[in-house]
């Protein structure tokens, strides 16, 4: 009994230690660089909410449709964000299949700063080829960050009932040993 008891508080403890992964996302899919046909050497920018909470990891991640980044040449939207102390570092190109698709960049580091003031993205249509009939939409950008290491700031009901179940086999099995 006493090592049911044991185990039930280590799942509970166990449990509420893995609920501490905290993550913050900010989506922007309305404004003028949104839902419209664009077509080569056009340039889309738009920026994110400020996140001013602490992370350790961060990803861009664009929606887009009609990026045919398979055609021959292929059409090669660029996407860039805006570093403070640098200026505009490419992330690199959307991908396709012209139906819909989702590019995911991870985020150095050295951005944390430009996501804590609000991160400035931009896309330039079809950049480096000749083809000229190239055009795409944007549906959605999304900026996530992560600290693993951060509580959330409301618990999971059932991470709240598994690390009081542990709580209270602990005191079971101290009361029984108690008498």
């Amino acid at each position: 009994m006493k090592t049911t008891q044991l185990l039930l508080a280590a799942a509970g403890i166990v449990t509420a230690a893995a609920a501490h992964a905290d993550t913050i996302t900010d989506i922007v899919n309305s404004g003028p660089a949104f839902g419209g046909y664009y077509y080569s050497d056009t340039t889309l920018e738009w920026s994110h909410a400020p996140i001013l909470d602490s992370f350790q990891s961060a990803t861009l991640t664009i929606d887009a449709l009609d990026v045919e980044f398979d055609a021959v040449p292929p059409e090669q939207d660029r996407v860039s964000v805006f570093d403070d102390d640098l200026g505009w570092i490419v992330l690199g190109y959307l991908n396709g299949p012209p139906s819909g698709s989702s590019t995911v960049f991870d985020l150095s580091s050295s951005l944390f700063d430009d996501i804590a003031t609000g991160l400035m993205v931009k896309i330039d249509i079809n950049v480096g080829t000749t083809a000229v009939d190239y055009a795409m939409t944007l549906n959605r950008s999304t900026l996530t960050v992560s600290n693993p290491d951060t509580p959330p700031s409301i618990p999971e009901p059932g991470t709240l009932a598994l690390a009081g179940l542990g709580l209270g086999a602990l005191a079971l099995g101290r009361r029984r040993q108690g008498t």
